[in-house]
């Protein structure tokens, strides 16, 4: 499936989101424009992302990790700019998703948009409610977590990467919510 849109995200110790971000925007975009950063080489990543572009790190600890990440992963989106008309990056537990009122999905969204633009989504935590949600989180996470808390810390741009659609802790312009004590509901088709 060709594409101009590659997403980017950094990954250790997380087969869980790691499975539902590759099936998200792999689906999207296709595998071959996704690009996952294996922190600690582990073999879980190469099967789960079989097919995506893999780059293999050293896993060890060491000061200033999360500066270090954000550098090598906002090197990567500048380098992806030159091939791609729009780049998202973020982690793996981070989904950008549209109000399906608007878009049906966030590549319709991209295509509508010209390159060279930086989109900032809008930053939700999805929250486990336990009383209100047993049910597990497959196949969709969206379906069975409805309730969210806005995180406004979360919305801030680490680096303005021009032409690049950059996330943080997000998810994209959901619509369809009510808030309830802090808490947003969400339609559980959007994911």
């Amino acid at each position: 499936m060709a594409s101009d849109v590659a997403v980017v995200t950094m990954v250790r110790d997380d087969e869980f989101f790691l499975q539902k971000w590759v099936e998200y925007y792999g689906g999207l975009f296709g595998r071959k424009n996704l690009y996952v950063v294996n922190h600690g080489f582990e073999e879980m990543v190469d099967r789960v992302a079989d097919g995506c572009n893999i780059i293999g790190l050293p896993g060890h600890a060491h000061k200033g990790f999360d500066n270090k990440r954000w550098r090598l992963l906002n090197g990567l989106v500048n380098g992806l700019r030159s091939y791609y008309s729009h780049v998202i990056v973020g982690d793996v537990d981070e989904f950008v998703v549209t109000d399906p009122n608007f878009f049906p999905n966030l590549k319709h969204f991209l295509a509508k948009k010209r390159p060279g633009r930086v989109f900032t989504p809008i930053g939700l935590d999805v929250v486990h409610l336990r009383d209100k949600e047993p049910e597990p989180v497959t196949p969709k996470v969206l379906g069975p977590r409805r309730f969210m808390a806005q995180r406004s810390l979360f919305q801030t741009l680490h680096y303005l990467l021009r032409g690049a659609c950059c996330t943080r802790w997000a998810l994209y312009h959901v619509r369809s919510v009510v808030r309830s004590r802090g808490l947003v509901s969400a339609a559980p088709e959007i994911l």
